[in-house]
């Protein structure tokens, strides 16, 4: 059975440049509660650079500076309407963009919908995670 799953468009700008919008796609699937997906697409929608990160350090990120990785996310120092998203690529410089608040928010509550944020480890199938790990012999 598949997972039930969403795709967000948002609009995202460079930090140092708010001229110009950035299409991305935030993504989720109950397949795998705990993630989602910040996906960089092309003028034609096909995708560029995708970044997999916690769920829990993008709501996080509303409230206060959260992650210590590839992906960083706070809240804009003096406009409160606003994420600011620290994204490093390896062998790269972190870049910072953009994105409005309001945007990620209706983007978490569409997720909780489909595995609420304290409901993530029941949803998942232990055995079957483990038996993944162990190369499909249990």
């Amino acid at each position: 059975m598949n997972a039930p799953a969403i795709s967000y468009p948002v609009a995202v700008w460079a930090s140092d440049d708010p001229t110009v919008l950035i299409p991305v796609t935030l993504a989720y699937t109950g397949a795998d509660p705990h993630a989602v997906t910040l996906t960089f697409l092309r003028d034609s929608g096909e995708p560029t650079v995708t970044y997999r990160f916690a769920r829990e350090l993008l709501e996080d990120g509303l409230a206060r500076p959260s992650g210590v990785g590839d992906v960083q996310v706070r809240p804009h120092e003096t406009a409160g309407h606003l994420l600011v998203l620290t994204l490093r690529q390896e062998d790269a410089y972190p870049f910072e963009v953009l994105a409005y608040r309001e945007h990620v928010t209706e983007f978490l509550d569409l997720a909780g919908l489909i595995v609420p944020s304290d409901a993530e480890l029941a949803s998942v199938d232990m055995d079957t995670e483990i038996a993944a790990l162990l190369g499909g012999g249990a």
